[in-house]
Parts: C-alpha cells; structure tokens; sequence
C-alpha cells in the first residue's frame, strides 16, 4: 500500500515492531521513517464515513472481546484470563478510535453522563451485536467438532435440554444457567457486578484521578472484568448485553430450539440487568467519588496535547471548569468539568471539545 521507505541508516531499528518507539519520550532510539502514505490511500481517508469506521472498530473490538473469551474451556481462572486479554486488547486496538464502548451499558451510560451522541446509540450498539455474533459463530466453527460430538451424544442419551445448561455444549457460547436456580439472586448478583464495573470504570476515566494514567486505563479495566469473572462467575454472568445476546443468536442458529436457547426470564434479566447496574455504578462514581474542583492530572493533559499537536493553552477563568484551547491549525477547545473530559462541538475541519459531544 505504502511506497517504499527511505534509505535505513546505520543504527536505525527496521520498520515493523520497533515502530513503538516512533516520537516517544526517553533516551533517543532510532526507527527508519516510514514513507508518506499513497495519495489513494488519503484520498480514500478523507472519503470514509467517520461513523461507519467507528461502528467497525466497535464491532471488531466486540468481536474479540468475545471470540478471545470463549475460546477458553478451561478452568474459571483460565477462562477469566482469556477474557482480560481479550478486553485488553480491544481497548488497544479500537478505543482510539471509536472510544471503546464494546457494552450497550456502558455507551448508553456515556450518553447519560459524559453526553455522547444519542444519534450514535442505536448504530454502536448494532455494530457490538454483530460483533459478539460473528466472533460467537468464529469460535463454534473452530471448535465445530468437539461441539457437535458431545451433542449428538447427549441427544442420544435423551439429554437435550442439558445442552442448554451449565453442564453441556452450550454454555460454552452463551450465559446458561443450572433449572431451578432463584433468578431473585441471580439478578442482585448480575446487579451487582456491573454496579462495580460502572463505579470502576468512570473512576479509572476520571481525568483528575492521581492513581491512574491514561496509558494504564486499559489494563486496569480489564483487570476489574477479571475480578468479577473469577469471583462471582459461578453464580451466573451475562456482564455484557452483546455479548449475552449476540451469543445466543450464535447459538440459536447452530443447535436451534430458540425456546432453549432464549429462555425468557433469564434472557430478559441477563440481557437488561447490566445496563441497569452500569448506570447506578456511573451515576453513583460521578455524584460520590469524582469532584470538579480537583485538578486535572499531568497524564490527561499529556493526552490532550497528544490529539493536539502540543498546542494547548490552559483556562482556569471560570470555576470549576478548566479549559483546554489547542492552538493547532485545527484549533479545538477543550471544557473539561474534571470528572469528565467530554468531546464538545467540533469547530474547524476536525471539530472541538465540550461537555456534549456533537460529531460530524
């Protein structure tokens, strides 16, 4: 896609891995340039639809999200790991860009709170469904064979609603549950795990948080899935709402039988349950734990500057807010109340920051 790279001087690292150390701080380490990218390939960046290449990075961070989680059929502590690698590397690869949400609770919590577009809700949550269904049917083709062997013997042993439980094939894609459990307990403790997700969440996301970089936001986030996976999993976990029901759409179209596969109590409270204990975790995060008086941290404003060329002024003239005004070609001004950090109305080509996000 690229031309070629300008000549490689001596001492220079090759193009590839290496690239982590391009324009970073710390002791000088040098990687050849890349080539300026084709005209094409600019031509076509310009073109694209800003929304539909965020719906992608949503849907493929969902995916792997989901794909990287079920893989494992292991131990609960295997399986809690396989998912925090998985969260962690989707943040990575797809927060940049889309903002990271990869969970209907937590983009409708940022519409609630931090004023991301409602015009967005709909065609990210579509994009996270897709996402967790593929990534879902992906892992029931790559383990196709295991799958449908230890089906036909339970069907042969007249076992077919087992399949759809903690002891059978099933649970190994979607959310399952053993007959007979209290669905009153199951809900509390689906409640509360997303309840602390939420508060967990939005603290590490708090701009004026002293304890966490932005660099680290990522790891520590999938470190508090891992947690409630490997404590509370046992006792029955849908957590995500793509996840649960882009599973189960995977299921439905390999074993069939919707009415086993969709039960309807269990599939309306593990499919709502979480949105309702991320907001109450968010609001609860927000009018508790976060103060608008704190001072922004040194890493947040170093993220600023990062997605503004280093130009920045800073405004403290109106209590309580303080505002960041790049002074880039594509000036943008960013209002930070310092328990958010919101994307204002853009202004210019690329657009600007404030306390609701309003998006070409």
């Amino acid at each position: 896609m690229a031309h070629e790279r300008p000549h490689r001087q001596p001492g220079d690292l090759e193009i590839g891995t290496a690239d982590v150390f391009m324009n970073r701080e710390g002791p000088p380490v040098h990687v050849v340039e890349h080539p300026p990218p084709p005209q094409w390939y600019l031509r076509y960046e310009k073109a694209r639809p800003r929304l539909l290449v965020e719906m992608v990075a949503e849907c493929f961070g969902t995916f792997l999200y989901c794909w990287g989680g079920m893989s494992n059929v292991g131990s609960l502590l295997s399986v809690a790991f396989a998912y925090c690698v998985a969260i962690l590397l989707a943040l990575i690869c797809c927060a940049s860009t889309s903002g990271g949400h990869f969970h209907p609770a937590f983009t409708i919590a940022f519409t609630i709170y931090k004023g991301f577009p409602l015009r967005k809700v709909p065609f990210y949550i579509v994009a996270q469904l897709l996402g967790a269904f593929v990534g879902s049917l992906i892992v029931i083709a790559q383990f196709h064979e295991p799958l449908t062997h230890i089906t036909h013997e339970m069907e042969a042993a007249g076992k077919l609603r087992e399949i759809f439980t903690p002891l059978g094939p099933a649970s190994a894609i979607e959310a399952t549950l053993m007959p007979g459990r209290n669905l009153g307990y199951v809900f509390f403790n689906e409640f509360m795990m997303n309840f602390v997700m939420g508060v967990v969440v939005f603290g590490i996301l708090d701009p004026t948080n002293v304890f966490i970089s932005p660099t680290n936001g990522p790891v520590a986030i999938s470190l508090a899935f891992f947690l409630v996976i490997v404590a509370f999993s046992m006792q029955g976990a849908a957590i995500n709402t793509a996840r649960d029901l882009g599973s189960r759409m995977a299921a439905a179209v390999y074993w069939g039988h919707p009415s086993l596969v969709f039960p309807k109590k269990y599939t309306a409270l593990s499919v709502l349950t979480n949105i309702v204990g991320v907001f109450f975790g968010a609001g609860f995060q927000i009018l508790f734990l976060s103060d608008t008086k704190r001072a922004i941290t040194t890493g947040a404003k170093q993220m600023l500057c990062a997605t503004s060329h280093g130009q920045l002024a800073i405004d403290t003239s109106v209590p309580g807010i303080t505002r960041v005004v790049s002074t880039a070609p594509l000036a943008r001004t960013v209002s930070i109340t310092p328990n958010s950090m919101e994307k204002q109305r853009h202004t210019g080509s690329h657009g600007s920051f404030s306390t609701r996000t309003e998006e070409a």
